[in-house]
């Protein structure tokens, strides 16, 4: 009984020192910020990368900063590694100031300067100068270890070259024949248009952000083709 009872000893001892062969595979987090009518939503890969995709509201003052700290708290994370700001209106970048001064933001990427000059942010400005910045292109990578993170739209333009390797791209895309453009002339938020979109593809599973693009701008990246990241 004292020999069958050292040898189980042994065996549990052995089992506590090898890694289990089980072992579950790192995950993508994805946090959605409640924002209430803006966005802001933190990705932390597997790796522990950051990208924060728009900072929300300025008002009610820091309720929306506090809430993205709140998630980044949650998510053991330290500082920003990338902020993604789609596009300037308020429910977009307002909480940016308040934000940058709670946590570290290393890198931001946005589409460029605004088409709307009177949505300007002076915090957010200033800190381009002085925070490494870039100015996203359809076709660009989000430099994220371990994720696809493709540019899909940026400026009003959108991405026109089928994803290598992807089933379906450059085929016609069959959900097109039903649908047409609209007259966007009297459009009174120009700045939408011009969002920073991008499809994110992580093994099996993927999502596409499009910020506050328009019906026509939707358009232009799924017909009339499929490109591969639909």
């Amino acid at each position: 009984m004292r020999r069958a009872l050292s040898l189980l000893g042994v065996v549990l001892a052995l089992c506590a020192a090898t890694p289990s062969a089980q072992t579950p595979p790192k995950t993508l987090d994805i946090y959605y910020v409640d924002t209430e009518g803006g966005q802001a939503t933190l990705f932390v890969s597997p790796t522990g990368q950051t990208v924060l995709v728009d900072t929300g509201n300025a008002n009610p003052p820091g309720r929306d900063p506090q809430r993205i700290m709140e998630a980044m708290k949650a998510a053991g994370a330290k500082q920003i590694d990338y902020l993604v700001m789609t596009h300037y209106h308020g429910d977009h970048v307002g909480g940016f100031e308040e934000l940058a001064k709670l946590t570290k933001i290393a890198h931001i990427i946005d589409h460029g300067p605004t088409v709307q000059p009177e949505q300007k942010h002076d915090a957010y400005d200033q800190a381009l100068k002085t925070t490494p910045y870039t100015v996203a292109k359809p076709g660009d990578k989000v430099p994220v270890t371990g994720i696809d993170w493709l540019i899909v739209s940026a400026a009003g333009k959108t991405l026109k070259t089928n994803v290598a390797g992807a089933p379906g791209a450059g085929k016609p895309n069959p959900a097109c024949a039903s649908v047409e453009k609209k007259d966007e002339s009297a459009y009174f938020d120009p700045d939408n248009g011009s969002s920073a979109g991008f499809a994110l593809t992580f093994g099996k599973f993927r999502t596409v952000d499009l910020g506050d693009l328009t019906w026509n701008g939707e358009l232009d990246i799924m017909c009339p083709v499929n490109l591969g990241y639909q």
